[in-house]
C-alpha cells in the first residue's frame, strides 16, 4: 500500500495503520487487510479502467445499501464513510473504500454442509427482503424479460460463432444455439424482480462450522431477477460435477423458503442462470486454459444446456 493512500486512512476515515497485507482476489481492483486499533479493516482501490464514473456511481448506491443490511442485522461487512460518502477519491487515480474485515471460511461444493448450506439459504432471503425496502433502478447489468434475454443471447452466440477458438468452445456455441431455437423463454416473465446480491458465488460467502459467517462484494448488486442468487447459488454448491446433489439442494431450498424468499421453481432459476451467466462463460479462453474456479462455471453451465428438459423433475 502506497504511503499517500497509509495517510489518508487517518485523514479521511480516523483510521491509523499499525500494519497491512495484500490480499488476493478482485479482478483488476486492490485490497488490502489494515491493522487498526479498533480492529482489522479491508481496503479496496477500484481500478478504473474496469469501473469508469458510470460503474463508480452503481456502486456508491451498492455500498449504501450493503451499509443498510449491516445496520439491519444481516452478516456482511460494514462500510465505512467518510466526507465524500462510501467511496473516497484521493485523486484523479485512486478510488477506494474502506469496510469491516469479518473472519470464515470459504466452502466448495464438496466441503459444504447441510447446515451450513440451510443458513445460506436463509440468508438469501433476509438478503432479499431487507432489500425490498429501497426504491426501484433500472437494470444495468442484466437484460429483464423474454425478448430482452433472447435478443442478448442470440447476439452473443452469432458473434461467438464469427471467434477464433477450440472446437470445445464452437461445439458448445452450436449446442447453446440450438437450445436457444427450441426452448420458450416466457418463463422468465413470471420471476420476481428486485434488489439482489447478483454475484451470489463460494468466492464471495464465508462461512463457521455450522452456518453463514458473511456475505461479501456487493458491487454487483443492482436491480434484476431474485431468481438469478437463487440459481448461482444451486449450482455453486449443490452440482457436483455429474448432476445435482438433492440433499443438498433441499437444504438451501428449506432455508430460503423459511426466510420467506421469492421461491421460484427452483428448475426456472437455473435456466434463468444459464440465460445470464451463457455469455460470461462460454467464451474461447475458457475453453484454452481456464483456472479451477472458470473451469468450474463453464461445466456448470454446459450442464444446465444438456440437463434443460430434465431440470423439472429434480425437485420433486
Amino acid at each position: 500500500m502506497e504511503a499517500p493512500l497509509e495517510q489518508d486512512l487517518s485523514r479521511a476515515f480516523g483510521l491509523r495503520p499499525s500494519g497491512w497485507q495484500p490480499v488476493s482476489g478482485g479482478w483488476l481492483n486492490q485490497k488490502w487487510r489494515v491493522e487498526t486499533a479498533t480492529g482489522p479493516v479491508l481496503v479496496k482501490r477500484y481500478s478504473l479502467e474496469r469501473f469508469p464514473p458510470p460503474k463508480l456511481r452503481q456502486i456508491r448506491r451498492a455500498l449504501l445499501r450493503q451499509q443498510a443490511l449491516w445496520e439491519q442485522g444481516f452478516p456482511c461487512p460494514r462500510v465505512y464513510g467518510c466526507a465524500q460518502g462510501p467511496l473516497r477519491t484521493l485523486d484523479p487515480e485512486t478510488v477506494y473504500m474502506v469496510m469491516g474485515f469479518l473472519p470464515g471460511r470459504q466452502e466448495t461444493a464438496a466441503s459444504v454442509s447441510l447446515p451450513q448450506l440451510e443458513s445460506l439459504g436463509k440468508a438469501l432471503g433476509d438478503l432479499q427482503r431487507g432489500l425490498s425496502l429501497f426504491p426501484q433502478e433500472e437494470p444495468c447489468r442484466y437484460p429483464t424479460g423474454s425478448a430482452a434475454l433472447r435478443q442478448a443471447l442470440e447476439l452473443h452466440l452469432e458473434s461467438a460463432r464469427r471467434r477464433e477458438g477450440p472446437p470445445g468452445f464452437h461445439r458448445e456455441v452450436e449446442q447453446a444455439a440450438a437450445l436457444l431455437d427450441r426452448v420458450n423463454l416466457a418463463f422468465a416473465d413470471s420471476l420476481l424482480q428486485g434488489f439482489s446480491h447478483e454475484d451470489f458465488a463460494p468466492d464471495n460467502l464465508l462461512f463457521s462450522p455450522e452456518s453463514l459467517a458473511a456475505v461479501l462484494d456487493f458491487d454487483r448488486n443492482q436491480w434484476g431477477y431474485l431468481a438469478h442468487d437463487l440459481g448461482r447459488a444451486l449450482l455453486s454448491f449443490a452440482w457436483t460435477g455429474q448432476g445435482l446433489d438433492q440433499a443438498k439442494a433441499a437444504a438451501l431450498l428449506e432455508g430460503y423458503r423459511q426466510a420467506g424468499g421469492a421461491a421460484p421453481a427452483p428448475a426456472d432459476a437455473l435456466r434463468l442462470t444459464w440465460c445470464l451467466e451463457v455469455p460470461w462463460w462460454i467464451q474461447p479462453e475458457f475453453f484454452l486454459a481456464p483456472s479451477p474456479k472458470t473451469l468450474r462455471f463453464r461445466q456448470e453451465i454446459q450442464w444446465v444446456t444438456a440437463q434443460w428438459d430434465q431440470l423439472d423433475i429434480l425437485f420433486p
